[in-house]
């Protein structure tokens, strides 16, 4: 006899079947990218899926004693899973996914946080990815420059010499990343109260320190490759309009959230 969906209980290896559906899809989504960027933008996806495979096949066994608690356990995959956000924004910024593909491997995601923090005991299931909104991105300037500038570095660095690419290349890519997921996420919602406001603050913040950090080694490969004038302009007109913009956001929240309690 069939039960209600209603009052069906979560199976005990629910999050390892899952698990399984997650990582085929990125399997299958990975498979299709170009091979010239896939070591800058596939790779870091699949070296933190395999860790979260190797986690997952670990509290699946309950032979397996990793010194830790099943809760502990469950709470280091959860923060494994989070992890996926800044590398899959990188990787959808830079290929413009479509939205209900960006849904669908986000929704993947959500479920398989809250099949673990349901066997954990840690409450009530939540969203915890985001998608890209191009709609958002095209109506503020903040970010869509951002959008902009995160393509333009991908694009330069990736073409670089080995030596180069591997060392100043692969610094800007983890500075570009690290703003575009900071940027994205502090304007996800509009803070209600002072913990938001300074969760966003904190955010904006650290995008900025990225976005002057770019600078220094952007024009050491000026320099060293000799591009075009008009290349070299264009790089630095979006740099610099990205510091403005952020210092003008910032100068706005606090005006507009500072008194938030």
């Amino acid at each position: 006899m069939s039960v209600l969906a209603s009052k069906r209980e979560t199976s005990k290896y629910e999050y390892a079947w899952h698990f399984v559906k997650l990582y085929e899809y990125t399997e299958e989504k990975l498979s299709k990218m170009a091979k010239r960027k896939y070591r800058w933008l596939g790779e870091p996806v699949v070296l933190r899926m395999n860790r979260i495979r190797d986690e997952i096949m670990q509290l699946y066994d309950e032979y397996y004693d990793p010194g830790i608690s099943k809760c502990e356990q469950c709470e280091r995959i959860i923060r494994h899973l989070l992890d996926l956000q800044k590398p899959l924004l990188a990787l959808w910024n830079i290929d413009r996914y479509k939205e209900k593909r960006m849904i669908k491997w986000a929704s993947l995601i959500d479920r398989e946080i809250n099949l673990l923090a349901d066997m954990a005991g840690m409450g009530k299931c939540g969203q915890y990815m985001f998608i890209l909104d191009y709609a958002a991105i095209n109506r503020m300037d903040c970010m869509r420059n951002m959008s902009i500038l995160h393509k333009m570095i991908y694009a330069k660095t990736i073409s670089l010499p080995s030596r180069t690419r591997e060392t100043k290349g692969s610094y800007l890519q983890k500075l570009a990343d690290e703003a575009l997921f900071r940027i994205f996420r502090a304007n996800r919602t509009i803070p209600k109260n002072g913990r938001e406001y300074e969760q966003r603050r904190a955010d904006l913040s650290r995008a900025m320190n990225c976005i002057k950090s770019m600078e220094q080694p952007m024009f050491s490969i000026f320099n060293q490759m000799n591009y075009a004038s008009e290349t070299m302009e264009e790089i630095a007109k979006l740099i610099t309009e990205q510091e403005k913009l952020l210092a003008g956001l910032m100068k706005s929240d606090r005006t507009r959230f500072s008194g938030l309690k």
